[in-house]
């Protein structure tokens, strides 16, 4: 990654951990589990109950917490940029990692690879509906080439 290359491993190391352990938390704190993490990213899964409103209230949490670590505690001068992406569809777990070959995974990555924002949160049509109306109004439509329907939140003052 370019971070990689400007800072250094152990830098970003060091990072990327702090990242993670902000993502894991936000997400465990809502029943929600880590699929698998690779360096900069990972794959968490919900399911079960509000499984949409528990993944978004996680992933507006982290951009909350990273907005404030980038402000105050970053070691990067221009803080660390993230995209998180929400997509909702039919997943089985598999402990090889095969799970990360069906047609959801591979829409999720479609999605944030084409689509998300830097330090936004990007989510499917099939997301907002689900949201409680206090939260489904802070997104706004993301408006594609083509008939994709997908909204974005981000960290901004009134």
């Amino acid at each position: 990654s370019e971070l990689v290359r400007k800072y250094g491993q152990d830098s970003m190391q060091r990072v990327y951990q702090t990242l993670r352990q902000m993502v894991t938390e936000s997400v465990q704190r809502r029943n929600g589990r880590l699929w698998g993490w690779e360096g900069d990213g990972g794959l968490f899964a919900f399911t079960f109950e509000e499984e949409n409103q528990r993944a978004v209230h996680a992933a507006v949490e982290v951009l909350h917490e990273l907005f404030l670590y980038n402000l105050l505690s970053c070691p990067l001068p221009e803080g660390l940029p993230v995209r998180l992406t929400i997509h909702n569809g039919p997943c089985e777990y598999r402990s090889d990692g095969t799970e990360l070959k069906v047609d959801t995974v591979k829409r999720l990555w479609d999605i944030d690879t084409r689509y998300g924002r830097r330090d936004s949160l990007t989510i499917s049509a099939a997301i907002l509906p689900s949201l409680d109306h206090s939260l489904s109004n802070r997104f706004e439509r993301i408006h594609t080439n083509s008939a994709e329907i997908l909204y974005t939140y981000s960290v901004r003052f009134a």
